[in-house]
């Protein structure tokens, strides 16, 4: 996590979250993904959404989708 948020300025970011989804390891970057949100990137934004979803996170889902709209808002519903 703290290589990723160093390299931060310099990743691409829906790279990255497609890396650990491949891998399947993004709950350990989900701090990573958090810091990160503020860019409103799509891809981040339905990783995080995805991982609060599936930890019963409801609030932070909340909290989520207030602070930032890009996402899929039909495939999210239908998770839901």
């Amino acid at each position: 996590n703290d290589l990723l948020l160093i390299l931060s300025p310099r990743l691409d970011h829906t790279r990255a979250v497609s890396y650990f989804l491949k891998v399947k390891q993004l709950p350990l970057v989900k701090p990573y993904l958090r810091s990160v949100q503020n860019i409103n990137n799509k891809a981040i934004n339905e990783a995080l959404n995805n991982l609060l979803i599936e930890e019963e996170d409801y609030q932070g889902l909340r909290n989520s989708i207030d602070a930032y709209d890009n996402f899929d808002n039909i495939t999210l519903a239908q998770r839901l």
